[in-house]
């Protein structure tokens, strides 16, 4: 009896710690306009007047709510992949692919350090259960993710395919997400706009099969690095982070520092030779002349790499560099 009351107790507490967990992140990568209306105060900042109207909703949730204002990728990355994270909101600017006067322009949504963000979203946890891009003309970015195959199946996507203004664009989000996060909080307030007509353009965004994703612990589970190549990367510029790319397929967040840091590439990405390509923070072309060459160490024996670079053996190119994994034998 002692032992299943000990078992009984050790399983409500785990239970516990698991409820408690669950983070509904707010990430905010937006900084005051510089046009300010006569009656606003001279100390108004834009991330307090978001956040207030966050809590108004969220305040009693039952979810441990968290904010982050001037989000940098180095952030979103972390919240994206946290498995903690059920919901995420991300303020930004953002734009859909046009063409101007015979010149392309690629989709963009930004972090506040300027930084093209939107491969980023590529790469969730699977515990995550709703995302909404609070931003101009992001929707087809998150549908072509979508159609692609990056997204789970439990998770319901939101975003605009049209210039918004922040508040109601805000509205909509919450909206959004309490059809989705009320399943599993009673407590959830739901939002309600004075007229319920109003209510009709919520539905607007994307939902994907409800089936609840479950986290196996089953050692016979297929571990996670299964069909992977692995590469351990130190960056030997740590001022300045980097984001990870191979045909726009997203690898990974390079961090500022010079922590070892362990990648994985879809064996299925690696032919003869690919093409990895390092973003580095927009302020490197303004701080360095050059950047130094990552170290870059690869757990396969049948791979070697290499990168681009100048008659002084320095990686060619400002702001962006690229490397080579070639493999040296047929995989």
């Amino acid at each position: 009896m002692k032992k299943l009351f000990t078992i009984l107790f050790l399983s409500l507490f785990c239970f516990s710690l698991l409820s408690a967990e669950r983070e509904v992140v707010i990430l905010t990568s937006i900084n005051n306009p510089k046009a300010q209306p006569f009656w606003r105060s001279k100390n108004y900042e834009i991330s307090k007047d978001i956040e207030s109207q966050f809590k108004n909703v969220f305040n009693k949730s039952g979810y441990k709510v968290i904010y982050n204002h001037k989000a940098n990728r180095e952030i979103l990355s972390y919240y994206l992949s946290s498995p903690n994270t059920v919901a995420l909101f991300w303020v930004s600017h953002a734009a859909d692919e046009s063409e101007v006067k015979g010149m392309s322009f690629s989709s963009v949504i930004q972090d506040i350090d300027g930084n093209n963000v939107k491969n980023l979203f590529q790469k969730i946890n699977p515990n995550l259960k709703f995302l909404s891009i609070i931003g101009c003309s992001a929707k087809k970015i998150l549908e072509g993710f979508k159609e692609k195959g990056f997204f789970h199946s439990d998770l319901s996507i939101h975003a605009f395919d049209k210039k918004i203004r922040l508040n109601r664009g805000i509205d909509e989000a919450i909206t959004a997400s309490a059809e989705i996060l009320d399943e599993d909080a009673s407590v959830f307030k739901l939002y309600q706009y004075p007229n319920s007509d109003e209510r009709s353009y919520s539905r607007n965004f994307i939902v994907a099969d409800k089936t609840m994703l479950e986290v196996s612990l089953n050692e016979n589970s297929p571990k996670q690095n299964d069909g992977m190549i692995s590469i351990s990367v130190i960056n030997k510029n740590p001022e300045f982070s980097a984001e990870l790319n191979i045909n726009d397929h997203f690898i990974g967040v390079l961090k500022k520092g010079l922590e070892t840091q362990t990648f994985t590439i879809p064996r299925k990405l690696v032919s003869p030779s690919i093409k990895l390509k390092i973003d580095y923070d927009l302020s490197s072309l303004k701080l360095s002349k050059y950047l130094e060459p990552l170290d870059i160490s690869l757990g396969d024996l049948n791979l070697s790499v290499d990168y681009l670079k100048d008659k002084e053996g320095r990686p060619y190119g400002r702001g962006t560099n690229f490397y080579y994994i070639k493999s040296n034998s047929q995989l």
